[in-house]
């Protein structure tokens, strides 16, 4: 798990399929590929968690909830997981490339859902964020991140990871 970024589906666009976000998120960033889950395991995975959200396994899977892309660079990663109502951005806990090139390097990827009419959510309170102060807030909120899994290592006497 890393620091998560979720950003809203447009209300009258939460019906459209997941595939075709990540297909043009794909053809915007194409170093993103998808990470392949067989169909099976898709299956038990759609059986446990469909109704959570009010729909069958079947429609679960039809809908390519938890469809994920992921880039990977050495050490850097990023993963884009499309969900019924949100897209989630994820960074690893303590990017080699630091904070600030992390952050900066997702802002593209925000910036592309936000053309879409998605709404980037602030990490710490989970209010709408505006583009306005974006790279500063999460910065911060990335560090918070970072010294609460270092907080949580020591207390366990893990190494934060």
């Amino acid at each position: 798990m890393g620091f998560e970024l979720a950003l809203d589906k447009p209300t009258e666009r939460e019906q459209d399929s997941n595939r075709l976000w990540a297909e043009t998120f794909c053809k915007a960033f194409p170093q993103f590929v998808e990470y392949s889950v067989a169909l099976e395991d898709r299956y038990v995975l759609a059986k446990d968690l469909a109704a959570d959200i009010g729909l069958t396994p079947d429609e679960y899977l039809d809908r390519e909830i938890g469809l994920e892309l992921d880039f990977e660079r050495g050490d850097f990663w990023i993963r884009v997981e499309f969900w019924d109502r949100c897209v989630t951005v994820t960074l690893p806990n303590f990017p080699t490339v630091g904070n600030g090139a992390a952050i900066a390097e997702i802002r593209p990827h925000l910036e592309f859902f936000v053309r879409f009419g998605f709404v980037l959510n602030s990490p710490t309170s989970g209010a709408p964020m505006t583009s306005h102060g974006w790279q500063d807030e999460l910065q911060q909120a990335y560090a918070a991140r970072q010294r609460q899994v270092t907080r949580v290592a020591d207390l366990t006497g893990g190494k934060p990871a």
